[in-house]
């Protein structure tokens, strides 16, 4: 008998800055989320404060890379039906031995991704490089195999594991 369990939905906690409240609250109506029994478009928020420090290559929507930031937001919560997430494309499932995890994807399934995922300490990275789709077109045309990018998962050592990198949550 497994000890695993199957879940139909999932809370989605998502901080935003409150002038794209109306948006957010737009695109989760049109995913059917915060539809619970006999009603939808539920869901909760509340000011927050946020911190956050963008790393070096990143394009924040606020801040600088490197230094940290502190700023007003809003902690939005809603029920979202699982199934629903998955057909939109905007995340991979990936099944465990001990059940399933889902990573966002922010290309929509538009393109290939593939997920990798560190050995030692489990971190789990989308992937979003350009040589994927030859790869899936060179395995299909000369090996006649078909990848599904949406669950093929790479393992290995992450930077830091690997020991080229400072170690997780290090400044």
């Amino acid at each position: 008998m497994s000890n695993s369990m199957e879940f139909s939905f999932c809370k989605l906690e998502i901080f935003i800055p409150e002038t794209h409240l109306s948006p957010l609250q737009r695109a989760l109506q049109a995913v059917d989320a915060g539809h619970i029994g006999q009603y939808d478009c539920c869901m909760s928020y509340h000011p927050v404060t946020g911190c956050w420090r963008p790393l070096e290559g990143a394009s924040p929507y606020l801040g600088t890379a490197g230094e940290i930031s502190r700023e007003p937001e809003v902690k939005v919560e809603v029920t979202c039906r699982v199934e629903r997430l998955e057909e939109t494309g905007r995340v991979h499932r990936v099944d465990t031995g001990e059940g399933a995890l889902y990573q966002f994807c922010v290309h929509g399934g538009a393109r290939a991704c593939f997920l990798l995922r560190c050995e030692a300490c489990g971190r789990m990275v989308h992937l979003d490089c350009s040589h994927l789709e030859e790869l899936c077109q060179h395995l299909a045309a000369d090996h006649r195999f078909r990848v599904d990018p949406r669950r093929t998962i790479l393992t290995g050592l992450c930077d830091v594991c690997g020991g080229e990198e400072a170690p997780h949550g290090a400044t």
